[in-house]
């Protein structure tokens, strides 16, 4: 399900009425019943909810297992061969432990856990970074844009454990294209005259010279499958920071 023409995924996920300034001036006005943009009003804060009808509690995500602080990002080039995958914070010394997230108070059958990449600011915002991750994503073609597991009460518990993720670096030179697109596809088949895509290029070069390209958080969302839709039922929960190892232990190349 598509997010409504009027959310930019660069839009302070705080604040559910706030747009991007080239979204807005797109805007048509008609956006889609569900849930599913991080700009919508979740499912359960809604006065209409399930949750609210019935005096249920609300379904929320709890972290289980924080990932690692310290982690080695890696260019699409590097992905050949064997490397490690992103790993939780574990108390024991050589124990290995996976990032593991619990959705609780679900009253459906089932639910969806997503993860995405998002920036380490006190208002998170997609990143530029892709998320890599083998047997999570269900099959999605998201250009590694977030991975995906399938919870229950039978098949785990409601908790998802997410066992392959690794983080693929882009280059700082792509940064602004990679924003562009990602603006431009939110905007679906809206018509774009020339002050409109040039707005556009430059709210992109605003949010490329301003991301941190060597820290990012894990945002964890919870939906549900229902009448073909999928809806939100939860606010979303953020780990802590991942911070870039290979930045930590040499300077940045200037042109990466």
């Amino acid at each position: 399900m598509h997010q409504p023409i009027g959310s930019s995924p660069y839009s302070p996920e705080s604040s559910h009425s706030s747009s991007s300034p080239i979204s807005h001036s797109l805007s048509s006005g008609n956006s889609p019943i569900m849930c599913t943009s991080p700009n919508s009003a979740y499912l359960g804060n809604s006065p209409n909810s399930i949750a609210t009808r019935t005096g249920r509690q609300s379904p929320c995500l709890s972290i289980l297992n924080q990932p690692q602080c310290k982690f080695r990002f890696r260019y699409a080039s590097e992905m050949t061969g064997t490397h490690g995958c992103l790993m939780a914070e574990s108390k024991e010394r050589n124990k290995k432990e996976y990032i593991r997230v619990q959705l609780e108070g679900c009253q459906d059958r089932e639910a969806i856990i997503r993860c995405t990449l998002v920036t380490n600011s006190s208002k998170p915002v997609p990143h530029v970074h892709r998320l890599g991750g083998e047997g999570n994503s269900n099959g999605n073609t998201n250009e590694g844009e977030y991975q995906e597991i399938l919870v229950s009460a039978n098949k785990n518990e409601w908790i998802a454990t997410f066992s392959g993720l690794t983080i693929i670096h882009t280059a700082k030179k792509q940064v602004r294209e990679v924003v562009e697109r990602r603006l431009v596809n939110e905007l679906g088949n809206a018509p774009i005259n020339r002050n409109q895509g040039q707005q556009l290029k430059d709210e992109a070069d605003k949010i490329a010279n301003t991301m941190d390209l060597h820290s990012v958080k894990l945002k964890f969302e919870a939906f549900v499958e229902r009448n073909g839709f999928r809806e939100q039922i939860c606010p979303p929960e953020y780990s802590q920071a991942i911070h870039n190892l290979k930045r930590l232990a040499v300077k940045e190349d200037p042109e990466k």
